[in-house]
């Protein structure tokens, strides 16, 4: 999310809450400790949108079979990169290396 930001030169605020996490990945990084933000996204897509037209795309992409969620929206470039999570704002967090290669390794 930080390099799309980057290259778009904008701010993001994403809702940790709205952020799709599969029951079962949520159960194994629990069970090792690892954070699911930190995963390799492998097959997923971020796509930004004009505000009007998010509810339009996301009905499309259903209708052909694939799941698609709003999950922040974009800000000021010096608002920063940031994700609301239960504890307040908080800046988006980076990760050196995959979480899966942090405990295999």
């Amino acid at each position: 999310m930080k390099e799309l930001a980057k290259a778009a030169d904008v701010g993001l605020e994403v809702d940790a809450k709205l952020i799709p996490v599969l029951p079962e990945c949520r159960a194994f990084c629990k069970t090792l400790n690892l954070d699911p933000m930190g995963l390799i996204a492998s097959g997923a897509l971020m796509a930004t949108v004009a505000q009007k037209d998010v509810s339009t795309l996301i009905h499309a992409l259903e209708q052909d079979g694939v799941p698609a969620f709003e999950i922040g929206f974009i800000t000021e470039p010096q608002q920063g990169v940031n994700m609301r999570t239960k504890n307040g704002l908080q800046e988006l967090p980076v990760f050196d290396r995959d979480e899966l290669l942090r405990v295999l390794t």
